[in-house]
Order: structure tokens, then C-alpha cells, then sequence
């Protein structure tokens, strides 16, 4: 399995900073093709959860030369989610002052 580009775990501390205690998420897995990602919080009360798994790919997207698309989600018991996102390479530069 390859390494994850360092601007995932870049982004990771760049959500988790912005969203933690609410929702903080932690690197699983990544491959060419996928990105496994675990949120976890006091999600039971968290509505439209989601739309952090969308904040994540705001995140990561000027800062990376990957392209995230959110593929599915699975609940881990109150307080965990499953996210996997499915990856694609691009080129070109960030914009987020690299």
C-alpha cells in the first residue's frame, strides 16, 4: 500500500484544528484509488453529518495533488464513522501558500 501525500495528514491537522471536539478525524488507509478516513465525536447529536465529510475534501483540495469524491460512509457504533473517498491524481499547483 502507498504512503499517503504528507498534504493528507496536513489536512487531516488542518480539520482537526477547525472542528475537534465536535468531530475529529484520523488517517485509516489510502491506495491509488481510495482514501479511508475515521470520524469520530459526539456524533449522535451532529445533524447533517456529512457535511463534514464534504468539509474534509474543501480541506485537502487546494493542497494536494489528489482529488477526493466521497464514496460512502458507514456508522461505527455512537461515535465513529467509516468515510471512504475515492481518489484521483491530478496536476497543477496548490493554492493554499505551499
Amino acid at each position: 500500500m502507498p504512503d499517503p501525500p504528507e498534504d493528507v495528514h496536513d489536512a487531516i491537522i488542518r480539520f482537526n484544528r477547525q472542528y475537534n471536539p465536535t468531530i475529529t478525524a484520523k488517517f485509516l488507509t489510502f491506495n491509488d484509488n481510495e482514501l479511508h478516513i475515521q470520524f469520530t465525536g459526539p456524533l449522535s447529536s451532529v445533524v447533517g453529518i456529512s457535511d463534514y465529510f464534504e468539509d474534509f475534501i474543501i480541506e485537502l483540495d487546494s493542497c494536494a495533488p489528489i482529488s477526493l469524491t466521497l464514496k460512502d460512509y458507514k456508522q461505527e457504533g455512537n461515535i465513529a464513522y467509516h468515510v471512504r473517498y475515492n481518489v484521483t491524481y491530478r496536476s497543477g499547483t496548490c493554492t493554499c501558500g505551499k
